[in-house]
């Protein structure tokens, strides 16, 4: 049963996930709530991905039975994306402060579990919420490169429509396709000059001379006027690459170039004798990812920092994990490289640990408790490996060693497969883009 579920969602989630090419490819998810319950065992939070839903199932590799599934869940929910705003897409590129962008990047997740373990034996229920925000800082360079795609966009779309409404003055009943050339070529000649100006008198004459070529090549029928028309429009778009730039568009709207930072907040809420009226909050995370993202290139590459504050309730650990090292406080810093080819990501994590605590030491004369500060440092690397399914099906596998667990503190090999989905990412069709990709 609990492998069937899992299927089962892949199956439903499918045709919903194609029915819109949506403008923000899922990325692998990492949630706050996920990672302050310990089932995404990376410290850096990636900056999300626009969607306004992310699930995630994750199945943990190493147990004591070998393989096994256990029911651990996580999900994270973006209210703005729930709706169409009717953003332009240079709104939705480019936010006007950082209030606007506070509303829409603020993202709340949920994670569940039934296998937190208590003093390496008993398995507890448990409940992890996080809140998280990301804000963007795009370069001059970067608008630039945007206006120049959307003023080249525009200028074909405004061509392509002129010359469909000038070609309906024309017939080719009774006329050879010369006669209907030499009527529309001053035409088109005229809006090519108005609107790309940076166009030599050369280049001219051939996008001309190769626009004759292929019309005369497509050959026409003076009963079927129309279809010859819609042809010879298609034929003036592809020369004017009106596809390509698109395309190019649209890859750089999916890469967001530069610098964004990522503020997020989660606690683990513990149930440590299965009684949901019996609940402790033993551990709290605050995580500040600065992540930047090459171009040229370099564009497959995004390089990430993270400090990450955790601290402990240690009057619970304490109780529950008995003759066991725990520290009040934990501050996690490194960096991470991200690699995207296509549809295949790969990252690699290199994070340190300071962990610091208090812990009493005998009384003074006057019968004071007295503290002796500890410290440790611990290590964690780790590589995750993630491929799009869909754009909004993400399967991933993480294998690395982690920090030293509480419970356990053996066990720090990783080896963690997720599946993760996302819904609700703005599409072409939301912002407008339609008209520019020729649907």
């Amino acid at each position: 049963m609990k492998t069937t579920i899992p299927i089962l969602i892949c199956l439903l989630a499918i045709p919903l996930t194609y029915s819109q090419e949506k403008l923000a490819p899922l990325k692998t998810p990492t949630s706050p709530a996920s990672s302050v319950l310990g089932l995404q065992p990376t410290a850096v939070l990636a900056p999300k991905s626009y969607d306004a839903l992310e699930t995630a199932l994750y199945s943990n590799f190493i147990g004591d039975n070998g393989i096994n599934v256990p029911d651990d869940f996580a999900l994270e929910f973006t209210p703005y994306w729930t709706k169409d705003h009717g953003l332009t897409v240079y709104d939705y590129l480019y936010a006007k402060n950082l209030g606007e962008q506070l509303k829409r990047n603020t993202s709340f997740s949920v994670a569940t579990t039934q296998s937190l373990v208590l003093n390496d034996s008993v398995n507890t229920s448990a409940i992890a919420l996080g809140v998280r925000t990301s804000f963007y800082f795009p370069n001059k360079s970067d608008r630039q490169a945007i206006d120049d795609r959307l003023r080249q966009l525009r200028s074909n779309q405004r061509t392509i429509s002129a010359i469909g409404a000038q070609l309906g003055q024309y017939a080719l009943v009774d006329s050879s396709f010369e006669d209907f050339w030499a009527h529309i070529a001053p035409d088109i000649e005229l809006f090519l000059k108005r609107e790309y100006p940076n166009l030599t008198e050369e280049e001219t004459n051939q996008f001309l001379k190769n626009l004759f070529e292929k019309g005369k090549e497509m050959g026409y029928n003076s009963a079927d006027n129309d279809a010859f028309m819609a042809a010879f429009i298609n034929n003036i778009d592809e020369k004017l690459s009106g596809d390509q730039l698109y395309t190019e568009f649209q890859e750089y709207v999916k890469n967001r170039y530069g610098l964004t930072v990522d503020i997020a907040y989660a606690n683990l809420i513990s149930f440590p004798t299965n009684d949901f009226e019996y609940s402790i909050l033993p551990k709290q995370s605050l995580w500040i990812t600065p992540a930047y993202k090459f171009k040229d290139g370099f564009n497959f590459l995004k390089v990430l920092a993270v400090f990450r504050y955790e601290w402990y309730d240690t009057d619970y650990y304490a109780r529950f994990f008995e003759n066991t090292r725990f520290y009040r406080n934990n501050v996690d810093y490194g960096l991470s490289a991200i690699g995207e080819f296509n549809k295949f990501l790969v990252q690699l994590e290199l994070i340190g640990r300071s962990s610091s605590s208090e812990i009493p030491s005998g009384t003074d004369a006057q019968n004071n408790p007295l503290f002796r500060k500890v410290s440790a440092s611990d290590f964690q690397y780790i590589a995750t490996f993630s491929y799009n399914l869909t754009e909004q099906i993400n399967l991933s596998y993480s294998l690395g060693n982690r920090f030293e667990p509480i419970a356990n503190d053996q066990n720090t090999l990783v080896s963690l497969l997720g599946l993760n989905f996302g819904f609700g990412a703005p599409s072409k069709k939301d912002l407008g883009l339609v008209q520019f990709s020729g649907e």
